[in-house]
């Protein structure tokens, strides 16, 4: 969105903020179309011409700059140009070059977080985690190169690093299932799911051992895409586990739709959790609803003995958070199983993808 002012900047750059916010409420309705429900959102970015010397392309290249900055921070927000904003975009194409030499150089490492079952407690499944703890310039934190690596196409060998690597290191514990993140960018490339099936097939990993994790966005913005790839991988026997339930726009439709096998509720719907409480009627609605859709639950970011109690009462299947452990490296993960005594059994722990 680009401005002409007439001098007051401040009011001009007001009166545009207001019209973009309002442009992203439209945007943001759902829209039937062929039964489904789709919901868009938009990301947009201002620029004011304060200086003088500011030549129309160079205005376009800043709003352009920061309707870039507006998805980075989450999509559906506006983002108004400042002189910071170009030294982020020289950082991040900084990372961008050190993300295709750390991947050569073996630079990243996966860590581990347990998922136990909520009726007995014992380990039931790892959720790998990718670190970049060996970069040259220091270690960088997964919120710092991830974003980079989805606007830039890198989060696809990225991904499949994750997925080999992980297959890897948790094939040899038997019975224990796998967790694996898949950003909505990697759905985008074509050949995704043949280059996860080819994995499990050189990895020898059972792929009933295997769930995929992934958001809603992607489904929602590509539904056809998205549901052959997903009816793909479950045909092999891979569980499908749709995240961050509850922060998003997911009709039931949707989940029945993409044939979901497990929903992980997000760690922001148990705040508050306690007896009778609003946070509790909204868990046991989710609940109510995987169950009736013949899905499993799993609870995320269960942080106290209290939230993990309820959510037993409510029927939660499988818990995961700092109360049952930490993301950790592969050896301190394996000693984990080994000092609790509960290394999971092949006919207690494997989850069917129904």
């Amino acid at each position: 969105m680009l401005l002409e002012t007439d001098g007051n900047t401040e009011n001009a750059q007001a009166s545009a903020l207001t019209l973009g916010l309002r442009l992203l409420e439209q945007m943001a309705l759902p829209v039937l179309v062929d039964r489904h429900v789709l919901q868009i959102s938009g990301s947009i970015g201002i620029a004011s011409n304060t200086d003088s010397d500011v030549n129309p392309r160079e205005l376009l290249r800043r709003a352009d700059l920061a309707m870039y900055h507006a998805k980075t921070e989450g999509k559906g927000q506006v983002a108004i140009y400042s002189d910071e904003l170009d030294k982020g975009r020289l950082r991040r194409i900084e990372i961008e070059g050190q993300i295709g030499s750390g991947l050569g150089s073996n630079e990243f490492d996966l860590v581990y977080q347990p998922i136990i079952d909520a009726a007995s407690g014992a380990i039931v499944a790892a959720e790998a985690l990718l670190r970049w703890p060996r970069r040259a310039e220091g270690a960088l934190s997964p919120d710092e190169f991830i974003h980079v690596a989805e606007a830039t196409g890198q989060i696809h060998p990225l991904g499949l690093y994750v997925l080999e690597r992980a297959c890897r290191d948790i094939e040899p514990i038997g019975g224990l299932c796998l967790s694996v993140n898949v950003s909505p960018a990697q759905f985008r490339h074509p050949g995704f799911e043949q280059q996860v099936l080819k994995i499990i097939e050189q990895t020898g990993f059972v792929p009933e051992r295997l769930q995929l994790e992934m958001t809603e966005s992607y489904l929602l913005t590509n539904p056809g895409m998205a549901i052959k790839a997903m009816n793909t991988l479950k045909a092999a026997g891979i569980s499908l586990a749709l995240d961050d339930f509850g922060t998003g726009f997911t009709s039931i439709h949707y989940l029945k739709s993409y044939g979901f096998t497990h929903i992980k509720i997000d760690k922001s719907l148990l705040q508050g959790l306690e007896p009778d409480s609003k946070a509790t009627m909204l868990v046991a609605g989710a609940v109510t609803l995987a169950r009736a859709l013949d899905m499993s639950v799993i609870a995320e970011g269960v942080e106290h003995e209290a939230q993990a109690s309820i959510l037993r009462d409510l029927g939660c299947h499988e818990m995961q958070g700092y109360l049952f452990g930490k993301p950790v490296p592969l050896a301190e993960f394996k000693s984990m199983l080994n000092c609790a005594g509960k290394r999971p059994q092949q006919s207690q722990s494997l989850r069917i993808a129904r």
